[in-house]
């Protein structure tokens, strides 16, 4: 028979393959309360946001990688520096294929954002005895790949 003319088989999850969002029946998903990355304090300082975009791959215990992440976009050496330092503490719900674990390659985007703060019943009084600070916030934005 012609190899051709066979049909199509349904992939076989191994302890080797790496799948895209693509070709999972269950995504991979962050772990509420998984490490994030710290927002430098001298970019708060500055004034300075910015994002990191990474690709990596996450096994099937949850954990990323380390040897396979790849920064594609980055504003600032310092915020790829924490998004780096960050990653292998996170963790993820396992990608699953026909009901077993799999490795994953994911796509991931650390927005920096700086924040200001609610706005107190003092501080809309008027000027008084109360300094105003930033709040930073890093969103992790999931990306389809």
């Amino acid at each position: 028979m012609d190899p051709l003319d066979q049909p199509a088989r349904a992939a076989v999850p191994s302890a080797d393959s790496v799948y895209s969002i693509l070709n999972v029946d269950e995504t991979a998903v962050r772990a509420e309360g998984s490490a994030a990355p710290v927002y430098p304090p001298e970019l708060i300082e500055q004034g300075v946001e910015g994002v990191v975009l990474t690709n990596f791959v996450i096994d099937t215990t949850g954990r990323a990688d380390s040897a396979t992440i790849e920064i594609l976009q980055a504003s600032h050496a310092l915020f790829v520096q924490s998004v780096r330092s960050a990653i292998p503490g996170m963790r993820f719900s396992p990608a699953m294929v026909q009901g077993r674990k799999v490795r994953q390659s994911v796509e991931q985007r650390f927005q920096f954002r700086i924040t200001p703060p609610p706005v107190t019943a003092a501080m809309a009084a008027g000027p008084g005895r109360w300094s105003w600070q930033c709040s930073a916030v890093i969103w992790v934005v999931p990306n389809s790949s």
